[in-house]
């Protein structure tokens, strides 16, 4: 449980009766987090308590279900698997730690916590950050018609930048992982952290290559066509330096096309090439 004592120290103030416990940077956020989720009898019920309210504003709660064994014997214990990667929900629990510390366009975390079952073992994971009031998803708005496309298309590319300025290297980033203030007003933001690497890769081009091609595949080519995205991507990336085209075109190409599974972005961000 090094981990978790380890994470304590960043959230000290805890409420905790019976399997509940909740870790977070205030007191009045770990009583309303609390008190919020320990009256629900069910996973359904408690997973609907997704924004609440505390003495700072609102806080946004995710709640995760561990099904099988082997994940919550690791998330009890904060083991980690094979591969060398945490399970989901602790690895968007140090993510987001890790890019907020960066600087970087995402939601505060304000803390976390977890239930365990009569056997002692964590079966369900929270993780609590501000909740972006006014925001909607990419993927909504521009399926309302609300926001631009190109406008959008280039917020979120400018928001492609200043993540990797922080070197915050987001691999499941699509238009429902983006969110943005309709009106034009407030910071877009990247969100869903549990699949993104934080700190300096080698093989900067081949990320970019996969996470522009991702973008398209993922939802833009509903509102562009693939001239003129790819007309975009050419005008963006004069923005990132030493991006190496000859590796950056043909990634590129497959991932427009090509559902790329978490397993194989990993293996790309650390070796370069798709499995």
């Amino acid at each position: 449980m090094s981990l978790y004592r380890f994470m304590g120290r960043l959230f000290p103030f805890v409420q905790q009766q019976q399997n509940l416990h909740i870790f977070s940077d205030a007191n009045s956020s770990a009583n309303a987090v609390f008190n919020a989720l320990a009256n629900p009898q069910n996973f359904e019920e408690r997973r609907a308590c997704n924004f609440i309210t505390d003495g700072q504003g609102q806080l946004f709660v995710k709640t995760v279900t561990l099904k099988s064994l082997a994940s919550r014997l690791r998330v009890t214990f904060g083991w980690r698997r094979r591969s060398g990667q945490y399970d989901w929900p602790v690895a968007e629990l140090l993510n987001n730690l890790g890019a907020h510390n960066q600087g970087s366009p995402t939601p505060k975390l304000r803390g976390f916590g977890f239930r365990r079952s009569s056997l002692g073992l964590v079966h369900e994971f929270y993780l609590i950050t501000e909740a972006l009031a006014g925001y909607q998803d990419a993927r909504h708005a521009l399926a309302s018609g609300e926001v631009d496309v190109l406008k959008a298309v280039e917020s979120i590319f400018n928001l492609m930048v200043e993540l990797h300025s922080k070197n915050v290297h987001h691999l499941d980033l699509w238009c429902a992982n983006i969110m943005l203030d309709p009106q034009g007003q407030a910071q877009i933001k990247a969100i869903d952290l549990e699949n993104c690497y934080v700190g300096a890769t080698e093989h900067l081009s081949q990320v970019l290559a996969f996470q522009f091609g991702f973008l398209y595949y993922e939802g833009l080519k509903a509102y562009l066509s693939e001239e003129e995205y790819d007309e975009l991507v050419k005008q963006a990336l004069g923005y990132f330096s030493h991006i190496d085209l000859a590796v950056f075109m043909p990634i590129y190409s497959i991932c427009k096309h090509r559902h790329i599974s978490r397993k194989g972005r990993i293996k790309l961000l650390k070796r370069g090439h798709l499995p």
